[in-house]
């Protein structure tokens, strides 16, 4: 999804954020959040790329980020 709205600024996203999306025949994946930006309407939104390098805002609909903890060796909701 592209954000229809200016963006007045990019920031690098804090290390290791990631978004969870489904798909029907992969199951649930994560994909790693590049950066965050800031709006000219003062909405904060997160970025992330697909494996062809597109970069794009993450989906309204998803809004749950996570943490990979390296000790659990899991995805965590934050």
């Amino acid at each position: 999804m592209i954000y229809q709205g200016g963006i007045k600024q990019i920031m690098p996203a804090p290390e290791n954020l990631y978004v969870r999306y489904y798909d029907e025949i992969e199951g649930y994946f994560y994909m790693p959040i590049i950066g965050t930006a800031l709006c000219e309407d003062g909405a904060v939104i997160f970025l992330d790329t697909a494996s062809d390098g597109e970069i794009s805002c993450i989906d309204e609909d998803n809004k749950c980020l996570f943490k990979y903890c390296n000790k659990k060796q899991e995805y965590m909701e934050v």
